[in-house]
């Protein structure tokens, strides 16, 4: 019998916000391709679902783009969630739609984005960052977002 698992990745240490409870303040690292396809390659079989997160992936976007699509390749059937600040794509409502489609048509079922009063304080704009659920939801769009 596989043994099943769950298994979450962080892409980068970048940031786009300056959030004063963060630890990967100031730090600028991110994998690189190579060093992903062989966490992915040195994962066993078993993968339930796979966390993509950062730092920011947006601000890596065609590796955190590449990685989702990797996973999904390795693993067909594991679910594939993100984590965002949201503020990459926040900016109106086309730009919202389009995200969570390419991101859905990827594979990702649910996005994380936080929403608190630590990113508020680092940067990020929470009358926009809950405007995304909004739009999806007035849509109906079956990317789950889920504020954090």
């Amino acid at each position: 019998m596989i043994k099943q698992y769950k298994f979450n990745i962080s892409i980068t240490e970048k940031c786009n916000l300056c959030c004063p409870h963060c630890y990967t303040r100031n730090k600028f690292g991110s994998l690189t391709e190579d060093k992903l396809d062989k966490i992915i390659r040195n994962l066993e079989d078993g993968l339930t679902r796979v966390k993509i997160e950062g730092g920011e992936p947006y601000l890596e976007r065609d590796l955190f783009y590449d990685t989702i699509a990797k996973f999904k390749h390795r693993f067909p059937k594991a679910e594939i969630r993100a984590n965002s600040n949201g503020v990459a794509f926040y900016k109106d409502r086309d730009t919202i739609i389009r995200e969570a489609d390419k991101l859905y048509y990827l594979g990702v079922k649910k996005l994380r984005i936080s929403l608190d009063k630590f990113h508020e304080d680092g940067g990020a704009n929470l009358a926009k960052v809950t405007f995304i659920k909004k739009v999806l939801d007035e849509i109906k769009h079956p990317l789950d977002v889920e504020y954090m």
